[in-house]
């Protein structure tokens, strides 16, 4: 499968066009007008018949994955190779886990149920770790950037790095505002 697009030429023949080289590979004839299609997905007739014979179980699999998004983050695969080498000890990278796993749909705030920010006191308790550890932890995570601490109405609130951790179908502009000179975006971006 490639991305095409389709072009409408002079005398009303609209041209299949690989949209990376720009090779033509086929025409649609006698075309009045052409709505307004940027590209389009040419489909195999053997994936077509395949959808089609096996139409309920794609809609299961379909379901398993995509009606519950709160259950699954989606994780930049060159960030956590990235943090794999950043030499964390074993009680930052469980706090590194656990924070990710806390990690609100869309807005990146890190949150200990559905309505309380994360406290460094219930890390500790929930890890079963010492405050000192915590905070080493915590402020380790902040340097390299994965997580961003700040003060609102004497309280914190933690936010995880969008561009090694988000869930949901896009980002809070907040969210995107603290990581957007982070280090982490020039990895990625780059590629």
């Amino acid at each position: 499968m490639f991305r095409a697009k389709v072009i409408l030429s002079a005398d009303n023949e609209g041209y299949i066009i690989r949209d990376e080289t720009g090779e033509i590979f086929g025409k649609l004839e006698h075309l009045e007008a052409l709505p307004e299609i940027e590209t389009i997905l040419l489909i195999p007739k053997r994936e077509e018949i395949y959808q089609k014979e096996h139409k309920a179980q794609i809609r299961k699999r379909y379901s398993e994955f995509n009606t519950s998004f709160t259950n699954y983050g989606k994780l930049n695969l060159e960030a956590i190779h990235t943090i794999s080498k950043l030499n964390l000890t074993a009680i930052q990278l469980k706090v590194f886990l656990l924070l990710a796993s806390h990690t609100s749909y869309v807005n990146c705030i890190i949150k200990k149920g559905k309505r309380y920010n994360m406290t460094r006191k219930f890390i500790a308790k929930e890890l079963g770790i010492s405050m000192a550890s915590t905070n080493a932890a915590v402020k380790k995570l902040e340097n390299e950037e994965i997580i961003k601490v700040v003060k609102e109405k004497k309280k914190e609130k933690m936010y995880f790095n969008p561009y090694i951790l988000f869930k949901g179908f896009g980002v809070s502009n907040k969210a995107y505002d603290f990581f957007s000179q982070s280090k982490w975006k020039g990895d990625i971006c780059n590629e």
